[in-house]
């Protein structure tokens, strides 16, 4: 993931745990969901592995009787929670990285 594309899922994931009301929330939780996993072609939903938190990793895995038990646990705030702190450290320095290089950018327009 770029720089850019980690500031934006860092911030969809707190607008959604911070949105009120409920049919908001989830429609913001399924585009994240979307973004961090996929379907195959028997309809299980599976994340990928940089997505995987400490409670996804406890999620029965996804089979032919429980395909979506995945889908349902990454729209959970418990599941968005952990994904934020997960993130956050790439969030960090992606905003460092994307500062620094607008000051770089800005001091050779200078010279």
């Amino acid at each position: 993931m770029n720089n850019k594309e980690i500031i934006k899922l860092y911030e969809d994931v707190l607008e959604a745990i911070n949105e009120k009301d409920k049919e908001k929330y989830e429609e913001k939780a399924k585009k994240i969901g979307y973004y961090i996993g996929w379907f195959d072609k028997q309809g299980r939903y599976y994340t990928y592995t940089d997505f995987e938190t400490e409670t996804s990793k406890i999620i029965r895995t996804p089979s032919g009787r429980w395909p979506l038990s995945l889908w349902k646990h990454i729209k959970t705030k418990k599941y968005l929670k952990s994904l934020l702190s997960k993130i956050e450290i790439d969030y960090r320095k992606a905003s460092l990285d994307e500062a620094l290089s607008k000051k770089q950018k800005s001091k050779a327009h200078k010279i």
